[in-house]
């Protein structure tokens, strides 16, 4: 019976070692590609864009996007038990996105049509 315990307890301890691995390799690949994403088409922008509102424009999108992406990883990798905290975020991603879209209605065309 002890044996049987022993067995028992190494297969459930290793199954989620392989678990928390796998998850943690995908987590980490996903995240790195992401960045390298973020990072690949920053630097295309800054080098493609010559003129500076275009310039701007690419380093405000670069920041938010990446503020929004840090932020999901650190609800992700810090999880709370209560569900109020899902709420924070869904209402901080809410508020900014809100507000980077009246940003966008507000400086679209000088963006485009500078004066």
């Amino acid at each position: 019976m002890a044996a049987a315990t022993v067995i028992y307890s190494f297969c459930v301890s290793f199954m989620f070692t392989i678990l928390f691995l796998c998850f943690f390799f995908f987590f980490f690949m996903f995240m790195f590609m992401f960045m390298f994403l973020f990072l690949f088409f920053f630097f295309v922008f800054i080098f493609v864009s010559f003129l500076r509102r275009l310039f701007l424009l690419y380093l405000f999108f670069f920041i938010f996007f990446f503020s929004s992406f840090l932020l999901l990883m650190f609800f992700l990798l810090f999880p709370r038990p209560s569900p109020r905290y899902l709420f924070l975020y869904i209402e901080i991603v809410y508020n900014k996105y809100h507000s980077f879209t009246l940003y966008l209605l507000h400086h679209f065309p000088y963006f485009f049509f500078p004066p």
